[in-house]
């Protein structure tokens, strides 16, 4: 999947987890070509995909990626390099 970051790209540490160490949450453009409309998805990844992302990206970038479909998000998987 991929899309356009379009907001701004919030970076936390979780103190006292033993699942995760950090997370980044954001929101992505996509669009559907086969009937024009856009898309936002509520995106989040973890620990060492979020640290990448928080590092290489920001508003207004291409973001290519593997995602699981979560409740109300997507959560980031795998990203392909910028």
């Amino acid at each position: 999947m991929n899309g356009i970051i379009v907001s701004k790209i919030d970076f936390k540490f979780f103190y006292n987890s033993r699942k995760h160490v950090s997370v980044a949450k954001f929101i992505i453009e996509t669009s559907d070509n086969t009937n024009k409309k856009i898309n936002y998805i509520f995106a989040k990844a973890y620990d060492k995909i979020a640290d990448t992302i928080f590092s290489n990206y920001n508003k207004n970038d291409r973001l290519v990626f593997s995602g699981t479909l979560k409740e109300n998000y997507v959560e980031i998987i795998e990203i392909d390099s910028k």
